[in-house]
């Protein structure tokens, strides 16, 4: 169904999964995945540079991590897991990028 399309992530947000045959549902499974993890990196990227910057002490909040949830509605362990991540990527430079 998909082959050969340029569907984008807002595209492929509208389509209802029902309708979908089996081969093109898993396709759209396996697409939807791909937009994840992309947006899933981009935000982690946003993070770093909030906790390098120093933004999250801007309005008085002690932590990144705290920041975080409350701005993005993450739980605490969450939030904190992920400035942790990104400091540790921000140290291999060569797994950053990828």
């Amino acid at each position: 169904m998909f082959v050969n399309g340029g569907m984008g992530g807002e595209e492929l947000l509208g389509l209802d999964p029902a309708s979908l045959d089996d081969e093109a549902l898993a396709e759209l499974l396996d697409r939807l995945d791909a937009h994840r993890n992309q947006v899933d990196a981009a935000f982690a990227r946003c993070v770093g540079v909030v906790d390098t910057r120093g933004l999250w002490a801007k309005d008085g909040t002690l932590s990144a991590g705290a920041w975080l949830a409350r701005r993005c509605a993450l739980s605490g362990a969450e939030a904190r897991s992920l400035v942790n991540t990104t400091r540790k990527l921000r140290s291999l430079p060569v797994t950053a990028e990828a």
